[in-house]
Order: C-alpha cells, then structure tokens, then sequence
C-alpha cells in the first residue's frame, strides 16, 4: 500500500471544503489539475472514491465524510507540532 503524503491531505481537505476543485485551487494557490491529481491519487491509495462528483460541484461520500474527520485531526495535530 502506497503511503498517503500531505500534499494529498491538504488537496482533499480543500475539496472537501469548498466543494468544488477550482475554486479549492485557487484558494490553496495550486492548479485544478494539481489538486484532481492529488486526490485522485489518495482515492487510489484508499481505494475508495472520495467524491461524488458533477460537473458544477463536489460531494463527499459517506467514506469522504468519514475520512475528512480523521483528516481534520491529522491537519491540527501537524499544525501543533509546528
């Protein structure tokens, strides 16, 4: 099993937020294609799709909801540590 990085971390939570890819790009300043690719990438590693996805927006699934959670723990634990 590949390992999940933080870059995949901070794309997903980013998504997941602003419900929609570009606009999460824009706000975490990375490309659409970068963050499409990074959580592409994560669901892979899960292998589980995070996202139900449409053409104007984003939805987490139940397992995107479940994995947001833990996520946001690891998000503020890193933010602690620094």
């Amino acid at each position: 099993m590949k390992d999940i990085t933080f870059e995949q971390i901070r794309a997903f939570l980013a998504v997941a937020e602003y419900g929609n890819f570009s606009l999460a790009a824009e706000k975490v300043y990375r490309t659409q294609a970068a963050l499409s690719i990074q959580v592409a990438r994560l669901e892979e590693t899960i292998g589980m799709c995070m996202f139900n996805r449409t053409t104007k927006q984003v939805e987490l699934t139940v397992a995107g909801r479940i994995m947001q959670r833990y996520l946001l723990q690891v998000e503020q634990n890193l933010q602690q540590a620094e």
